[in-house]
């Protein structure tokens, strides 16, 4: 009877664990990420570095803040928030950002206070906003 306590404790304690190591921790989020990528929703628009309409960045803190800023045509726009990290029913791992306020710079299907986006990588997320005809935009963790 002690036996299958165990097995079935440590089979639980397993599966609590392997949870927890699939959503990006802290210290892997946090830093800076930049626009590398931004692909139209018309075929081979791919567009690259400073070919790009603007340039972009996340700076992710260990407090569960950002701030989002983009450069365009020499204009310098910024925005703020805190994010958190989830998993998906897809066992995917996400990223929302919540904006402080209506921003112009928030890509979303139908919020101007909140976005997300998927990590491919454990340095790569990718933008959810090409879900309804927005751009694809990807962001490579620079530091």
């Amino acid at each position: 009877m002690k036996k299958k306590i165990l097995i079935i404790f440590s089979f639980i304690l397993f599966v609590a664990c392997s949870k927890e190591d699939e959503n990006p921790s802290k210290a892997v989020v946090i830093g800076t990420y930049q626009l590398i990528e931004k692909e139209g929703s018309i075929p081979n628009s791919v567009q690259t570095g400073i070919d790009m309409e603007w340039q972009e960045k996340y700076v992710l803190r260990g407090d569960n803040t950002f701030t989002k800023t983009r450069i365009r045509d020499g204009v310098v726009l910024e925005a703020s928030g805190s994010y958190e990290t989830n998993i998906s029913s897809a066992n995917e791992n996400l990223i929302i950002f919540y904006y402080a306020t209506p921003n112009v710079l928030v890509g979303s299907c139908g919020s101007d206070k909140q976005e997300g986006a998927l990590f491919q990588t454990e340095s790569i997320f990718v933008s959810s906003w090409h879900a309804c005809d927005g751009p694809r935009l990807t962001y490579e963790k620079m530091d």
